[in-house]
């Protein structure tokens, strides 16, 4: 918080920074926030004077913070850390993966989108993008791949229905492309398919299924979902609410998911537990949406996942 000459000085927290933060984690007590008597009294720490200790601490400052970007990413004595940003035409595809970015929080989610400006390395330029946690890298991959899986068969569809318009004549009329869809499946359709696919498996547990996107993959091979936003999202949002309510689990040494057993003889009805329903789409603008400067970019699915 921001100090005023009213405060008493030991009632001041303050942090400690370094360019080097694998050698700064390192003194005792720094990764929290320190009062003024904690860092005078720190054996390893000492007062600095400004006049007589300026220019060597801009060297000192200046030469480790040199060192520590040579450090390999990832190591300890590296100011750079690897990170994956979600870039482009974020907007176009935040109803498939904003639940994943955010952590799976879609019934709490912010309607911004979160994002991050970021300074790769040996570059000048900044990028701008959506933060997105390594671990669910996969999982975005997968429901950006889904999403242009089905904007080529839309693309392919309205090809054909122009070759066709083309050979026959216009009619003056627009015609849609017409593209198989399935409808989003529910909480006990998901449900349903998983008991199912897991029954009859050792332990009931197929250690392939690590997310909801191996269901989701099942589902599209027998043919009770598809790769459209909606069933990314329903799919997406069911298993997650299924093993947040502990009706299917997690295996401890596999990973994989697996069918929770129930209790027997316990005398108790026990109700089955309610799921979130499903996160709600955005709100079109009103009057005059889509016109102005995004105008060029309507319809445009594009998408980068970087480094």
């Amino acid at each position: 918080r921001k100090v005023s000459y009213e405060d008493d000085e030991d009632s001041v927290l303050m942090t400690l920074y370094s360019p080097r933060d694998g050698a700064i984690s390192k003194l005792p007590g720094s990764s929290k926030r320190l009062t003024h008597e904690e860092l005078t009294e720190h054996p390893a720490l000492r007062r600095a004077s400004a006049e007589r200790d300026r220019l060597t601490l801009q060297r000192a400052w200046e030469a480790q913070f040199d060192f520590a970007g040579q450090m390999p990413v990832g190591s300890e004595e590296s100011r750079f850390r690897e990170e994956h940003l979600l870039g482009g035409s974020v907007l176009n595809v935040w109803g498939a993966v904003g639940s994943i970015v955010q952590d799976g929080s879609s019934g709490k989610s912010s309607e911004r989108i979160p994002l991050i400006r970021a300074q790769p390395k040996n570059r000048k330029e900044a990028v701008v993008g959506v933060r997105v946690d390594a671990r669910k890298l996969p999982e975005v991959q997968y429901a950006l791949h889904a999403l242009l899986q089905r904007t080529a068969m839309e693309t392919q569809a309205q090809a054909e229905i122009n070759a066709v318009v083309a050979d026959h004549g216009s009619t003056g009329a627009r015609i849609a492309p017409s593209v198989p869809a399935v409808d989003p499946p529910s909480y006990e359709s998901v449900m349903e398919c998983m008991e199912e696919h897991l029954k009859d498996r050792p332990n009931k547990c197929d250690e392939g299924w690590m997310s909801w996107v191996q269901v989701h993959a099942h589902m599209v091979n027998i043919g009770r979902a598809d790769h459209s936003e909606q069933c990314v999202v329903a799919v997406q949002h069911w298993v997650n609410e299924l093993i947040r309510l502990r009706v299917f689990i997690v295996d401890d040494v596999s990973g994989g998911i697996k069918v929770k057993e129930k209790a027997k003889g316990c005398g108790w009805y026990v109700p089955p537990p309610k799921p979130k329903p499903l996160p709600k789409k955005p709100a079109k603008r009103g009057k005059g949406a889509g016109r102005g400067r995004g105008r060029g970019t309507r319809g445009n699915n594009a998408c980068n996942l970087g480094d």
